[in-house]
């Protein structure tokens, strides 16, 4: 059973915790942006993880690894992540 943590008093953030106590934050920036936070527990990564959200080693410096290689793009100064990257992982 998926359980809805609460949001906050303005309805900008929202907060999910799934059963195996993996959780998705939601913060809406007046319609225009969202941010979306993966947090996973560590019973979820005992291999350790790969993807477009990251790899949850604790070094943010080698999350935006593309699939297949050890090539890793730089964070994006803009906000906006480097549609190669993106398309990698499709």
């Amino acid at each position: 059973m998926v359980r809805f943590i609460g949001y906050d008093v303005t309805w900008t953030c929202f907060q999910i915790t799934f059963p195996s106590g993996a959780q998705v934050k939601v913060v809406n920036h007046s319609g225009r942006m969202l941010d979306v936070y993966v947090f996973a527990p560590e019973d979820d990564y005992p291999g350790g993880t790969e993807g477009i959200c990251g790899n949850f080693n604790g070094d943010d410096k080698d999350d935006l690894t593309y699939q297949g290689t050890s090539a890793v793009d730089p964070k994006p100064d803009n906000g906006f992540q480097n549609n190669n990257f993106v398309e990698s992982w499709r």
